[in-house]
């Protein structure tokens, strides 16, 4: 059977590219032919100014950064964080794409039997990221296959009052009636789709990246161990949460090696393959982190981490408390930056949530080869 996948597999971040790797895994091992197939951005459904603001200033950034990226000579003049991104953009499209079987040319409505949506944030349709927006094509709309499920798919913090007050529930509703079954990746995503569908079967499943990733043991060295390793996108740390982590480091003894986003406060900055990311945070002393993947990928490397919370509009409390919470991990949440020290040098029960992570693979691929 011919699978096509619709997810976040050209976004350029770990998380998205190794979730979008580990479910092509996954549904390869059932023997199935799978294909990436590539959605059209739409306009974000902005609440506020500072929702609109937020997209213009980001679709210059990103134009820019694009533009930049193909020449080393005009990366070069960017400031040193801009100069990261475009690195990093280059090396997706270049390597790192290819690798996951992504051409140049975007591939739209690929004929397929069966379509999966799925996983990441595939359904949050209030981002102001102009590479995303508000997609129909991420519903399923205009979907060339015979059936078409999710899996893992998540809302992000969209709550279903939110789609009201945007407009969109009627149209998203239509959408996702026509889903032949539905997973969900998290607590906030499972209310939302009761609410959409409340006579349909709605199943929890975990991230591909969490079911598929495996640890080497350390095999593989970076050159270095031993470092408070932070994984935090560019921009999104306050000046407690920096300060808390540059006290923590220098009380320790331990550089400070970030990943996933540059920060200058930081010893050292580093953008190895996404398949060398679990040999970073393996050979870490101690993780600290704000994001869905680098919880993930803590929980994977068996290093001592925190995971900075944070409430309001565009924080990050829903996804992550739940996931901590169903692998048994709450302990790890880092309430306020003053916690810091006490949460990532406590200890932790990996084995336990290795047996939680074996059970939860089982259950993902008992889901997949029934609905595929």
């Amino acid at each position: 059977m011919k699978v096509g996948i619709v997810s976040m597999q050209r976004i350029c971040n770990y998380g998205s590219y190794l979730q979008a790797f580990g479910l092509k895994k996954m549904i390869g091992s059932l023997g199935h032919e799978v294909v990436f197939i590539d959605y059209k951005a739409g306009r974000p459904l902005m609440r506020s100014f500072g929702d609109r603001t937020a997209y213009v200033l980001s679709s210059l950034r990103k134009r820019a950064l694009r533009l930049a990226a193909a020449s080393e000579t005009l990366s070069a003049l960017l400031p040193k964080d801009h100069r990261s991104s475009a690195r990093s953009y280059r090396n997706y499209k270049n390597i790192y794409w290819p690798q996951l079987g992504l051409t140049p040319r975007k591939a739209y409505h690929t004929k397929v039997d069966t379509l999966v949506i799925g996983s990441d944030e595939v359904f949050n349709c209030l981002q102001s990221n102009p590479e995303v927006g508000f997609s129909t094509e991420l519903f399923g709309d205009k979907a060339n296959a015979k059936r078409i499920i999710t899996y893992a798919a998540s809302f992000g913090s969209v709550t279903c009052g939110e789609l009201a007050a945007a407009g969109a529930d009627r149209k998203i509703r239509g959408l996702v009636s026509r889903f032949d079954a539905v997973s969900v990746r998290d607590r906030n995503s499972l209310d939302v789709m009761r609410r959409l569908l409340p006579d349909r079967q709605i199943n929890v499943n975990l991230d591909p990246a969490l079911l598929t990733l495996r640890r080497t043991g350390k095999t593989r060295s970076t050159g270095i161990s031993g470092y408070v390793l932070v994984y935090a996108y560019r921009g999104r740390l306050t000046e407690a949460e920096q300060a808390a982590i540059k006290a923590f480091a220098r009380a320790e003894g331990r550089k400070t090696v970030c990943i996933g986003g540059y920060h200058s406060f930081g010893d050292m900055y580093v953008q190895p393959s996404p398949f060398r990311i679990m040999d970073w945070f393996e050979n870490a002393g101690y993780v600290i982190t704000d994001t869905f993947h680098g919880t993930v990928f803590s929980v994977i490397s068996h290093t001592r981490f925190g995971v900075l919370v944070r409430e309001g509009h565009g924080g990050n409390r829903e996804k992550l408390t739940d996931l901590l919470e169903r692998l048994g991990a709450s302990s790890r949440i880092v309430s306020s930056p003053e916690k810091l020290p006490s949460v990532v040098k406590s200890g932790f029960d990996f084995d336990r949530t290795d047996e939680i992570i074996k059970r939860e693979r089982l259950k993902a691929m008992e889901y997949l080869r029934n609905n595929l």
